[in-house]
């Protein structure tokens, strides 16, 4: 199950939702975790703070995420980071009509002055080189694109290109049309055969039957050059749409829509191995659980990094102990915090099932995990989860640093693991 709960959870909500219900209820009839947390830390005595290093870190791969909720942003464009590599963004959208054709509606006319596909920006969405030009291209697909789950490797079949503009987004900056600013979007020409093909074809292809057997929609890649970007659109926009230009006896427009009712599906690419950074953790077979002093946090269905704790026996002399507070404590690498790739405002903690799956602690929904840049730090709650380990109630099969909304940034962050990571614990120890 993977998961980006209250920050993007990546599957199911309910179902993490009722995990996570069924897992408070279980340790609400465990008396020894009554109070964990809450307990003031002052100067009681028997009351030990101290911090646990010896920790083993390193760097995973992801697996594909669902793309293809309506609520998350389009991506597209690509990085080249020396640390993670390369990363691309791409995305397929169903284009769908806003208003019934009717025999009248273009009036005879199946030549169109110019045709546009349009998309509108997140304010400052952009991630990486804000200078780097971008080669984008607009395909049509050849295929249904179905209203079910797809997942951020999934390829649909490309018919033809459609259109294909080399631009510097400017993502903040108003476009003016026609001696009327309108709010910044992305606006690609397209070939003006498209247009008039929609302009004969649309009578005969209306409703359902348009997506299905006439034109199941588009694909939009983007390579960009250098460093490059990575540019979000919105969920949804006013400028996500399809115009076609005509006129008869004065200037039209027709519209398809990338709404609320259209599916789509996110690309995600990664190549890792031409990077200096992660290339040893992911690409050599030798080193994948070795100890890492450095290890990453990716989005868009990138890095993650595994946390196996320490022996807690030999930590606490085989005594048994109470947890007041435990925080697992991430500090991100000297010189990673500005420039061009500016790290995750936040980064969640979930714990490894046997077979290496993500789920919830029940400490997730007070886990903290927003990033301080006075500290340089993210500080991530674990204390029920590390008492359960404890007290024998959870197996511990290690912990995974993941990304706050995988699917909504195109971020990365570079922490310092091995022994520079460490867990802050407060706890009290027990007459055995």
């Amino acid at each position: 199950m993977y998961l980006r709960a209250m920050v993007q959870v990546r599957k199911n909500f309910l179902w993490l939702w009722l995990i996570f219900i069924g897992v408070l209820s279980i340790s609400c009839n465990e008396p020894d975790e009554v109070g964990l947390g809450v307990q003031p830390t002052g100067d009681q005595p028997g009351v030990i703070t101290r911090d646990i290093d010896g920790l083993t870190t390193y760097t995973e791969k992801e697996d594909s995420l669902i793309s293809s909720s309506k609520a998350s942003p389009l991506f597209l464009g690509s990085i080249n980071d020396n640390e993670t590599g390369i990363t691309a963004a791409s995305f397929y959208a169903q284009v769908r009509l806003g208003s019934t054709v009717l025999a009248n509606t273009f009036n005879g006319i199946t030549t169109p002055d110019s045709v546009f596909l349009t998309l509108g920006y997140i304010k400052d969405g952009i991630y990486g080189d804000t200078n780097s030009v971008h080669h984008i291209s607009v395909y049509q697909i050849n295929q249904e694109m179905k209203d079910t789950l797809h997942y951020s490797t999934e390829d649909f079949s490309i018919l033809k290109m459609l259109g294909h503009i080399d631009i510097i987004p400017k993502v903040n900056d108003s476009v003016n049309i026609n001696g009327i600013n309108k709010a910044p979007h992305l606006r690609i020409p397209l070939d003006t055969a498209v247009g008039g093909s929609f302009m004969r074809e649309l009578i005969n292809h209306n409703g359902e039957d348009f997506y299905k057997n006439y034109f199941q929609g588009i694909y939009v890649v983007d390579s960009s050059d250098g460093t490059g970007s990575i540019v979000s659109f919105a969920a949804s926009s006013a400028f996500h749409r399809m115009v076609i230009y005509y006129h008869d006896t004065s200037s039209k427009t027709f519209e398809l829509e990338i709404n609320g009712n259209s599916v789509r599906s996110l690309r995600f690419k990664h190549e890792y191995c031409n990077s200096y950074g992660v290339s040893p953790q992911v690409c050599n077979p030798v080193f994948p659980t070795m100890n890492h002093d450095t290890v990453y946090v990716q989005s868009l269905a990138g890095l993650k990094t595994k946390i196996m704790l320490p022996d807690w026996n030999q930590v606490f002399n085989y005594k048994k102990v109470s947890i007041n507070r435990a925080d697992l404590i991430l500090t991100i690498k000297d010189g990673t915090d500005g420039g061009l790739f500016k790290p995750h405002e936040n980064l969640l903690l979930v714990a490894s099932d046997s077979a290496g799956k993500e789920v919830l602690t029940i400490d997730f929904f007070e886990l903290g995990g927003t990033y301080s840049s006075t500290d340089k730090q993210y500080k991530l709650n674990l204390t029920r989860h590390l008492q359960r380990i404890l007290n024998g109630n959870v197996k511990d099969y290690g912990l995974y640093i993941i990304a706050g909304g995988s699917t909504s940034n195109a971020r990365r962050t570079i922490l310092n693991g091995g022994s520079s990571m460490k867990i802050n614990i407060t706890y009290t120890q027990q007459n055995n």
